[in-house]
C-alpha cells in the first residue's frame, strides 16, 4: 500500500509540474521507418495574441487582421510587422503586443471648404449666402519624394539586420523600404521598383539559366516610377524622406491624419499620387536581406529560383532552382522548334514558398509545391529532387545536411498521395543554427539541428487555443523571453532562451500564437549545443537526462553514439547506434571496433603462426635427419 500511494503522489506532482499557461492541444512524436513514438512535450504556448490584444479592434470598432500572410520581429527594437494583406496594409507592435504604428491605413477626410472666385474671394449665392464646399481627401499610404504610395495585397515584411523594414508590395510588383525617424515611427525611404526586362525573363521558359547577366556584365536597372527622382533607385536617405515630407510624419503614423492635411489638400501643393499596375509578372511574396544590402526576392509563379537584387534594386541573376527529374519532354525540348515546343508539356522546377537568412547568409527555403511522388522519392533516397527544405550557397547550390535517417522535410507519408505529407510554408533559424520549419498542411512545427537531425515536432490543426487553422508564418521573437518575464535578463541562460521563443501566425483566424520550451525541450536544445561545442561530459550527463524522460529516443542514443565514437569507446558506439537504428553510423563505428580488436589480436595470432611454421620447418628438418641417419645417406631410389 505504502508503495501504491507513493507512486500516486508521485504521478501528481508531475501533473502539477507539467502545468503550463494552457494546456496544448498536441502531443509531442516522433518517427522512424514508419513507426510513431510518442515523446514528452517540447514546446507549449504561452500566449495568443488577436487584434483586440494589438488594439485594432475593440469589438465594434476598428479593422481586424484580414488574411495576413508575413510576419517578422525587428533584431533592434523588437517591433513587430505584420503584413495585413486583406486590409492592404502593415501593422507595427511594439514589444508588448500593442499597436504602434498603422502603414497604410485606409484614411479618408472630409473637409468644408469655401468656394472662391477667380479672384479668390468668398462666392455668394442668389441669396447673397457664402457658398462652401466638401473636400474629399483620401490620406491613405506614406509619403516618398512628394508621391503619396499605397501598397495592394502585401504578402511580405523582413526587418533587415539594421532594423529597416522591407515590405513587399505583391500587387504591385515592387519593394519599399522604410526607416525609423527621430519620433520612432516608420518612414517610408526607398522604393525598389521592378527590374527593366524582368518580366519578360520570367515568363519565358526554360530553368533560369538565360536569366543570367548580360553578356557585358551590367545589372538590369530598376523602371523609374513616373513622376519619381533618380535620387529614387541611386541611393535615399533618411534625410530624403525628411526633406521631402516635412509636416507628414506624425500623418503617417496611427491616424496618419493630422499633418498631412493642411499640405496635401490644398492647391497647388497636392501631392502625386502613384499609378501602379498590378499587370506584372513579377509578384514579391518573400524577401531577405544580406547585410550588404542584397536581396533574395520569391516572386509569385516563378519556377527559375530566387531573384537576386543589388542593393540598389538592380537584378543580378536567378540562383537556387530546384531541380526536377529529367523526362522524355524535357530531353526533346533541347531539340525542338520553337512551334513543336507548343505541343509538349514543361517539368518546371517548383517555386518557393518562403525564404530567410542564417548567421553566416546562407539561404533557408522552404517548397510546398512539390508532387507526392517526388517526397516519397526524396524520403526514401534523400535526394535533393522532392526536398521541401533548402540552404542555399552564394553560388546557388543546395548544402543543407541531411544525416538522419529521413530528410529534413517534415512528415513521412506512407505512398505517393500528396496529403500524407507536409507543406512547408516558412521557416525560422536560430543563432545556433537549430530551425524550425512550418508545415501548413498538418498545422505542425519541425525543429532541427545542423546536421539535419530532427529534435521535436509540435502543433496541430484545430479552433482552440495552441492549434492552428491555417498556418502561414512563424518567427523567433528573441524579445519575449525576458518581455514575457519567462526568464530573467541576468540570468546566465538569458541568450540562449531568447532564440528558443517561438512565434507562428495563423491567416484565417488572424492570430499569433507564442510557444515556449518545456523543460524537455530546453534540455534536447542543451545537450545538441552542449555536443555541437564539443562540450562531451557535459552532454553525455543531458542525453542521458532525455533517456530518463524519454527512454527510446533516437536522438540521445545518437548523441551518445557520436560522442563514444568520438572518444573511441567504439563497442558502447556500435550499441547506442545500434539502438537509434543509425546503420550508417553503427557499420562505421563497428569497422573501428573490429580494428581495434584486431590491432590487440594481431600479434598474438601472427605470433602463433610463426610459432606454428617454425615447428613445421623444425619437424620437417627433423624428419629428414632422421631418414637420413637411418638410411646412411642412401636415398630412396
Amino acid at each position: 500500500m505504502k508503495k501504491i500511494f507513493a507512486a500516486v503522489v508521485a504521478v501528481i506532482m508531475c501533473c502539477a509540474m507539467g502545468v503550463t499557461a494552457f494546456a496544448a492541444p498536441y502531443y509531442n512524436y516522433s518517427f522512424h521507418r514508419g513507426f510513431v513514438t510518442a515523446e514528452p512535450q517540447a514546446y507549449t504556448p504561452y500566449k495568443v495574441i488577436d487584434s483586440v490584444t494589438m488594439g485594432l479592434f475593440d469589438g465594434t470598432n476598428g479593422m481586424k487582421l484580414n488574411k495576413p500572410e508575413d510576419m517578422s520581429a525587428s533584431p533592434v527594437n523588437g517591433d513587430i510587422a505584420i503584413a495585413d494583406t486583406g486590409n492592404n496594409r502593415i501593422v507595427i507592435l511594439n514589444v508588448k503586443y500593442a499597436q504602434k504604428q498603422l502603414l497604410c491605413q485606409p484614411t479618408v477626410i472630409t473637409e468644408t471648404k469655401p468656394v472662391l472666385d477667380e479672384n479668390g474671394e468668398h462666392k455668394l449665392d442668389e441669396n447673397g449666402n457664402k457658398l462652401y464646399q466638401a473636400v474629399v481627401t483620401d490620406l491613405t499610404g506614406f509619403m516618398l519624394n512628394g508621391i503619396r504610395y499605397k501598397v495592394n495585397a502585401p504578402e511580405g515584411v523582413t526587418f533587415d539586420s539594421q532594423g529597416r523594414l522591407y515590405v513587399c508590395d505583391t500587387g504591385n510588383g515592387r519593394i519599399f523600404r522604410f526607416v525609423l525617424d527621430e519620433n520612432g515611427k516608420y518612414q517610408c525611404d526607398r522604393l525598389f521598383d521592378k527590374p527593366k526586362g524582368l518580366d519578360e525573363l520570367l515568363s519565358a521558359e526554360g530553368d533560369g539559366s538565360e536569366g543570367l547577366l548580360p553578356e557585358d556584365g551590367t545589372t538590369v536597372a530598376p523602371e523609374t516610377p513616373e513622376g519619381d527622382t533618380e535620387g529614387d533607385t541611386e541611393g535615399d536617405t533618411e534625410g530624403d524622406t525628411e526633406g521631402d515630407t516635412e509636416g507628414d510624419t506624425e500623418g503617417d503614423t496611427e491616424d496618419d491624419t493630422e499633418d498631412d492635411t493642411e499640405g496635401d489638400t490644398e492647391e497647388p501643393d497636392q501631392p502625386q499620387t502613384d499609378n501602379a499596375t498590378t499587370n506584372n509578372q513579377y509578384k514579391p511574396i518573400k524577401v531577405a536581406i544580406t547585410a550588404s544590402g542584397t536581396m533574395y526576392v520569391v516572386s509569385k509563379g516563378n519556377h527559375k529560383g530566387l531573384i537576386e537584387l543589388s542593393s540598389d534594386g538592380a537584378f543580378t541573376k536567378f540562383t537556387g532552382a530546384t531541380k526536377v527529374k529529367q523526362t522524355l519532354s524535357q530531353l526533346l525540348n533541347r531539340i525542338l522548334t520553337d512551334d513543336q515546343k507548343k505541343g509538349t508539356t514543361l517539368n518546371l522546377s517548383t517555386e518557393y514558398s518562403n525564404i530567410c537568412l542564417d548567421t553566416d547568409e546562407m539561404i533557408y527555403g522552404t517548397i510546398n509545391s512539390i508532387e507526392g511522388s517526388d517526397l516519397h522519392s526524396h524520403f526514401t533516397s534523400k535526394s535533393e529532387i522532392g526536398a521541401a527544405i533548402k540552404r542555399i550557397s552564394p553560388i546557388g547550390d543546395d548544402i543543407l545536411k541531411r544525416n538522419d535517417v529521413y530528410p529534413p522535410s517534415g512528415d513521412l507519408g506512407y505512398d505517393i498521395t500528396r496529403e500524407n505529407y507536409s507543406a512547408m510554408v516558412d521557416i525560422a533559424v536560430a543563432s545556433d543554427g537549430i530551425y524550425h520549419a512550418l508545415d501548413n498542411n498538418k498545422g505542425r512545427v519541425f525543429t532541427y539541428n545542423v546536421e539535419g537531425e530532427l529534435l521535436f515536432i509540435f502543433g496541430a490543426k484545430g479552433n482552440v487555443n495552441g492549434a492552428f487553422t491555417d498556418p502561414v508564418a512563424i518567427n523567433l521573437f528573441p524579445f519575449a523571453a525576458v518581455e514575457d518575464g519567462i526568464i530573467a535578463a541576468d540570468d546566465p541562460e538569458a541568450e540562449t532562451y531568447k532564440q528558443m521563443i517561438i512565434a507562428v501566425l495563423d491567416s484565417s483566424t488572424g492570430q499569433i500564437t507564442i510557444f515556449k520550451p518545456t523543460e524537455y525541450g530546453k534540455l534536447i536544445r542543451s545537450a545538441t549545443m552542449s555536443q555541437q561545442n564539443r562540450e562531451y561530459d557535459r552532454a553525455i550527463e543531458q542525453w542521458n537526462e532525455v533517456l530518463d524522460q524519454a527512454s527510446n529516443s533516437r536522438l540521445a542514443f545518437n548523441g551518445l553514439g557520436r560522442i563514444q565514437y568520438v572518444r573511441g569507446e567504439y563497442e558502447d558506439a556500435c550499441e547506442n547506434f545500434m539502438k537509434a537504428y543509425n546503420n550508417v553510423e553503427y557499420a562505421e563505428a563497428f569497422a573501428k571496433l573490429r580494428n581495434e580488436k584486431l590491432e590487440i589480436a594481431m600479434p598474438w595470432i601472427m605470433t602463433v603462426i610463426l610459432v606454428l611454421v617454425v615447428l613445421f620447418v623444425v619437424k620437417a628438418v627433423v624428419t629428414k635427419l632422421r631418414h637420413f641417419i637411418k638410411t646412411g645417406g642412401k636415398t630412396d631410389e
